[in-house]
Order: structure tokens, then sequence, then C-alpha cells
């Protein structure tokens, strides 16, 4: 299993979702004013999986994206074809 940093921005009043792989990415698409402090101030506090940062107008997440090898997938779709949902 494969486990990528994401960022998840979550805009509040359009109930909108992003997911960028970095900090650094979020502030290619919007500036500072969009998202409320800097760049450099979110680093400091999108440190370790699970923060947050919350305004009136948007929150941020940091998470893990987790992925399962490509083997593993196509197991799984093989086995749901051939026994049915493997969810349930």
């Amino acid at each position: 299993m494969k486990n990528e940093k994401i960022v998840h921005v979550h805009f509040i009043t359009t109930h909108r979702n992003y997911y960028f792989g970095s900090v650094t990415a979020i502030f290619k698409k919007y500036d500072r004013q969009t998202i409320g402090y800097s760049e450099s101030y979110l680093r400091h506090i999108l440190t370790e999986d699970g923060n947050h940062y919350l305004t009136k107008n948007v929150l941020i997440v940091r998470s893990r994206l987790i992925n399962i090898s490509a083997k593993r997938a196509i197991f799984i779709e093989h086995a749901s074809r051939t026994y049915g949902s493997l969810t349930s």
C-alpha cells in the first residue's frame, strides 16, 4: 500500500473541494487573500497528518491518500466479478 500526502481544501461558502499534493500547490491556484494566510504560515500549521486550518471561508486539512498496488486492484476487480461485491 502506498500513502501520499494530500492537502484537502474545502471552500465553505461554495461547498467546493480541491485536493493538492502540497501547500505550495494551493498557492499556484489561489492567492493569500482567498486562503486567508500566507503559504509559509500554512506550511507551519499543516506539519502533520490531521492538522487543519479553519476560517469562515475555508477549511484546509492535511491527510493521506491511500493507494493499493495495481496488482491488488486487478485482483479485487477480478474477485468482485467472480464472487460478487467484496465490500458488503
